[in-house]
């Protein structure tokens, strides 16, 4: 895949950004005063404050979006 073609896919989400992607909207509409930027502090003390367990889910889904995306996009890093 030539570097052109490459610059307009973008990667796949993490493990942390889908958890901010799940969070982001309930956190916006209960602290509906809050600007972004906070709401993305308290998304970050949610994300540290998970059990292992907890995290495992989002870093497997992560991971597995990863490997969708290599089939649908092979020769991406």
């Amino acid at each position: 895949m030539d570097p052109a073609s490459r610059m307009n896919i973008k990667r796949p989400p993490n493990g942390y950004i889908l958890f901010c992607k799940e969070w982001r909207r309930r956190l916006a509409t209960q602290y509906a005063t809050e600007k972004s930027s906070e709401i993305s502090i308290r998304l970050g003390k949610m994300w540290h404050a998970l059990t292992s367990v907890e995290e495992q889910k989002y870093l497997n889904l992560g991971r597995l979006t990863a490997q969708e995306h290599g089939q649908r996009h092979p020769g991406m890093v």
